[in-house]
């Protein structure tokens, strides 16, 4: 069978141009740049949700009444819960967000940290006593109390360092 030749306006028109790589990396780098920005909002978004729904919980625990928990426990005071706010506002600031805040059933607040294996938490009793402990699955709690501001900058970097860890 012979092999024909398609006529010369039937050919593909084949152009070759030449790269601009410069104009290839300014829009790669653009779109870098979009992507990272993304990326950081949406980790300032998520921290962002944790405090929101701790600011949630706290207005739900007001509502509380002693037994909340059919165990007859006291319902969180009003002293529990203003210091709550305060240290979660003081959260805010230093940008640790925690991940749960739930009434304690040793009447207070409590206001808890994760990252993998390391737990932190905070404990307002309705005493007025704030304590501080960070533990793993492996090890047993460090406890101490907290009671100045001072104290409970250096508690939320010990926090910090320990879930880092």
């Amino acid at each position: 069978m012979p092999i024909c030749e398609p006529p010369p306006d039937m050919r593909p028109n084949l152009i070759f141009e030449t790269v601009n790589h410069e104009a290839i990396a300014t829009a790669y780098e653009g779109i870098r740049k979009a992507l990272e920005a993304q990326l950081l909002q949406s980790a300032y978004l998520m921290q962002e949700s944790y405090f929101e729904d701790a600011l949630k919980r706290l207005a739900t625990a007001r509502s509380l009444r002693r037994g909340w928990d059919t165990y007859d426990s006291e319902a969180p005071n009003e002293y529990a819960l203003s210091k709550s706010e305060v240290i979660l506002q003081f959260l805010r600031r230093e940008n640790l967000a925690p991940k749960r805040l739930l009434p304690s059933a040793e009447g207070g607040v409590g206001i808890s940290f994760v990252e993998g294996d390391n737990r932190a938490e905070l404990e307002i009793f309705n005493s007025g006593e704030v304590v501080a402990a960070t533990y793993t699955s492996q090890s047993e709690p460090v406890v101490w109390e907290i009671g100045t501001d001072q104290s409970l900058a250096v508690a939320i970097a010990r926090i910090r360092v320990h879930l880092a860890s």
